[in-house]
């Protein structure tokens, strides 16, 4: 999917990253490739591969985000400024009651739910000095961020990355993600005995009850997130 066209203009206001955003993290890649890399690939290729990552990224990259965040998390805070909504669990409730002061006047219930109250064009109650100073007792919203369980963004029942495109981490994660991609296009070539073993990781990760992903148990998605580390491991002993 090659972004410099018309329809994609028109779709660009359901991206993740707008066409300049993309642009910028096309240069950060060609920064960190090596002239042979470069070379190997045209900057629409680069593109289409670029695309696919932000359009694929579900829960089941959770181990990628995890591993990244401490190394490309620059604590600006903004993920917890320009949320609109903080959904609550009775769980979170339960979890937050003992150390939240007064919180039943802090919540309020909507459609069978449960939500933070929170002032309008401000950011989280809880957000001081870009930290969450409730960051061990945090609701689950937050602890599965960057991703979200709103039907209308999930992909097969299957929760997919929000769109926060103002964001240095997530700039650099796709960064990072698309270059493990480029270095293991290369390897067919250079490296086939590498390739076949992550081949071999790809299979145990994208098996058929993939494909039939929104059928999942959550036992069975555990056991994909815990495949999809294995894998985050081989490349990153041949990639960093």
């Amino acid at each position: 999917m090659v972004i410099d066209n018309e329809k994609e203009r028109k779709s660009n206001k359901d991206r993740i990253y707008s066409i300049i955003e993309l642009k910028k993290i096309l240069k950060k890649i060609l920064q960190k490739l090596n002239p042979s890399e470069k070379k190997a690939f045209t900057k629409n290729q680069m593109k289409k591969i670029i695309n696919s990552t932000i359009g694929s990224l579900n829960i089941f990259h959770l181990p990628i985000i995890t591993k990244y965040m401490d190394k490309y998390c620059e604590k600006c805070g903004n993920c917890c400024r320009n949320v609109k909504l903080i959904n609550l669990t009775l769980e979170d409730l339960y979890r937050l009651k003992p150390i939240v002061k007064n919180i039943e006047e802090l919540v309020y219930k909507k459609g069978g739910k449960y939500f933070f109250l929170k002032e309008p064009n401000q950011p989280c109650r809880f957000l001081e000095n870009n930290l969450c100073i409730i960051y061990e007792h945090r609701p689950d919203v937050c602890r599965f961020f960057p991703f979200t369980s709103d039907p209308f963004k999930c992909q097969d029942q299957i929760p997919k990355i929000v769109n926060y495109s103002n964001c240095n981490f997530f700039d650099n994660l796709i960064v990072t993600i698309v270059i493990v991609k480029i270095k293991s296009i290369l390897l067919e070539k250079t490296n086939p005995e590498l390739l076949a073993k992550i081949e071999e990781y790809k299979k145990i990760i994208y098996p058929e009850a993939y494909e039939k992903r929104s059928k999942l148990n959550n036992q069975e998605i555990q056991q994909l997130i815990k495949n999809q580390s294995l894998l985050l491991d081989v490349l990153d002993d041949n990639f960093e």
